[in-house]
């Protein structure tokens, strides 16, 4: 399977996709020279995931549909699967992915996957097309972000400098089960002024979901430094903060629709938290803006 990078690039920033997965694998700034996205290494190989059709994992590893069982890692299929390049300008790239025999067996749809990058201005913005392709039958899917963000963003700070601005959104968190299971209990606000402080301990029990969002976007910040990275996403319902259990390396801001399955589950697709619809040739766009410096 190929691993194709393509770029695009403006005087802000140099952006490099692969067509694996359509993964993000550079936003290099060239205002402040740095990289802004995870670079990966051997406790956590990837970098910006796409998620689709579903986000985060499913109960027992399965789903189902019209009555038939399908298996399905976390994270659905896409990030797995080579995607074709639809279009490729200096300051724009469109992935497509289309359904086939291989996705098929994991997923019964038939879909089209867009997976759009633009430059404008000092912004990345990235764009989750997905179409039903299907003649009759309602499409039931959900779609997400795992973009992996370097730290610490400057020499001489540590984990302990960063936090979360959340702004003024007074967001829940969901409680998971230790299998990452949803529970249906929401904890309320746990944020320090509007900010999630950060540690390499913060996530020793995976990944922290909210929820309830006023105002949808985040901002990474430090205590020391200028440096920041703020993620809008306006057509997510939720967004997930994780790192894997250890140092702080990098932050993962995930804005998803669809999330884990309740613990609960009868594993039906249509009732999936948070899964969308979609009717048969119909369309959606969910759309994620970066910014940093």
């Amino acid at each position: 399977m190929s691993k194709e990078i393509l770029t695009i690039e403006n005087q802000y920033f140099t952006v490099k996709v692969k067509s694996l997965g359509a993964e993000l694998t550079s936003m290099f700034s060239k205002v402040s020279k740095r990289e802004i996205v995870w670079q990966g290494d051997e406790t956590f190989p990837r970098q910006a995931n796409n998620l689709f059709p579903i986000c985060g994992p499913l109960k027992d590893g399965y789903y189902l549909h019209n009555g038939r069982k399908y298996e399905m890692r976390q994270h659905g299929l896409a990030r797995l699967m080579e995607f074709e390049v639809a279009e490729h300008s200096e300051t724009f790239l469109c992935f497509l992915l289309k359904s086939n025999e291989e996705t098929k067996a994991l997923y019964p749809y038939d879909f089209e996957l867009y997976i759009n990058f633009e430059l404008i201005d000092d912004m990345l913005q990235q764009t989750y097309k997905v179409v039903n392709a299907s003649e009759k039958e309602t499409m039931y899917y959900g779609v997400g972000g795992h973009t992996g963000f370097n730290i610490p963003m400057a020499e001489n700070e540590n984990s302990n400098d960063y936090y979360v601005e959340f702004g003024e959104n007074q967001p829940h968190i969901m409680e998971m089960t230790e299998t990452s299971c949803l529970t249906g209990e929401k904890i309320s606000n746990q944020l320090e002024n509007g900010k999630f402080n950060l540690s390499d301990t913060v996530f020793e029990k995976g990944s922290v979901a909210f929820g309830g969002f006023s105002k949808k976007e985040l901002t990474l910040k430090s205590k020391k430094s200028n440096h920041f990275v703020k993620v809008k996403f306006d057509d997510f319902e939720n967004c997930l903060l994780w790192c894997m259990e250890g140092k702080l390396k990098y932050l993962c801001i995930e804005p998803w629709n669809s999330l884990p399955d309740m613990y609960d589950t009868d594993h039906d697709l249509s009732k999936k938290v948070g899964i969308l619809s979609l009717k048969s040739g119909k369309s959606a766009s969910h759309i994620q803006e970066i910014t940093a410096n």
